[in-house]
């Protein structure tokens, strides 16, 4: 399957893994991590994209939806928000940093 994006998230992989296991990442709460979307057809357009990232493990996929239940259920409002504000580099103006808000 052929698809249209390289997707690159902008964390270190473990020291060590075994061989014949996949590259494992460890994500730190409270820490940022740039992603990276790149068109592979080169064109220069404004992309909307939805981007979930899971654990590896199944038994670690059910105690994190645990913990975002809990989380849901302390908010005020029902409807969940992500949102991160900072400045980042505009890719349509060179050298151009922007505020940006990145919401759900």
């Amino acid at each position: 399957r052929r698809l249209r994006f390289e997707i690159v998230l902008e964390a270190a992989t473990a020291v060590t893994q075994k061989a014949e296991e996949s590259a494992i990442t460890y994500l730190n709460r409270g820490q940022v991590y740039g992603i990276q979307l790149n068109d592979k057809r080169g064109l220069d357009q404004i992309v909307t994209s939805t981007l979930s990232i899971a654990f590896h493990s199944s038994s670690h996929r059910r105690t994190a939806e645990s913990y975002w239940k809990f989380w849901i259920g302390q908010q005020k409002q029902t409807e969940a928000r992500a949102i991160d504000i900072g400045m980042y580099l505009d890719p349509h103006e060179t050298g151009t940093y922007s505020n940006a808000a990145l919401i759900k």
